[in-house]
């Protein structure tokens, strides 16, 4: 999750080993949804540096700024 409330979920379907996975992002503030047809590991690392994966709505990646990594029920 981003600051702004964007989300990143990890679309596991019926029957699809985990790295056939799909990254499915949600605008926090809309209804836009985007998708990526990698992991979602594959997708953090990627979008995180320069020249990786390009977003619509992650449009301000990479970022100067300093990462961290938290388990989801330390904010939810």
């Amino acid at each position: 999750m981003t600051e702004n409330g964007d989300c990143l979920h990890w679309l596991a379907r019926p029957g699809a080993e985990p790295d056939e996975w799909t990254v499915a992002l949600k605008e926090g503030r809309g209804r836009e949804w985007e998708s990526h047809a990698q992991s979602c590991t594959g997708f953090l690392r990627s979008i995180l540096v320069a020249g990786g994966t390009r977003s619509e709505l992650f449009y301000d990646f990479p970022t100067d700024e300093a990462h961290e990594f938290r388990p989801s029920t330390d904010f939810l």
